[in-house]
């Protein structure tokens, strides 16, 4: 998610009066690799098909395997639409593009 929709449902939460526990985050399943797939060569214009690739499961590291976030519920609380982070990052190469 970009955090200028982060910051628009947080405050569209804030000001709204609702209590409770409410889930923000983009459309996209991703996994650590896949985002860093996505943001390496824009942020930091680092040759992507370098990064390691690695599973998780294979590793002596504890916790959860697959942890993700449903928004699906606050979504209806909010207008702002929470891009996935697929989405928010091709627009932004296209305004680079536009440049």
């Amino acid at each position: 998610m970009h955090v200028e929709d982060l910051a628009s449902a947080l405050r569209e939460l804030a000001v709204s009066g609702r209590a409770g526990m409410f889930h923000l985050a983009g459309a996209d399943a991703l996994s650590r690799h896949e985002l860093g797939v996505l943001i390496a060569p824009r942020r930091d214009g680092l040759d992507a098909t370098r990064l390691p690739a690695g599973r998780r499961a294979d590793s002596l590291l504890p916790g959860a395997l697959d942890v993700r976030l449903d928004s699906g519920v606050t979504q209806g609380h909010v207008r702002t639409r929470l891009r996935g982070a697929r989405e928010f990052l091709r627009a932004a190469q296209g305004e680079r593009r536009a440049r």
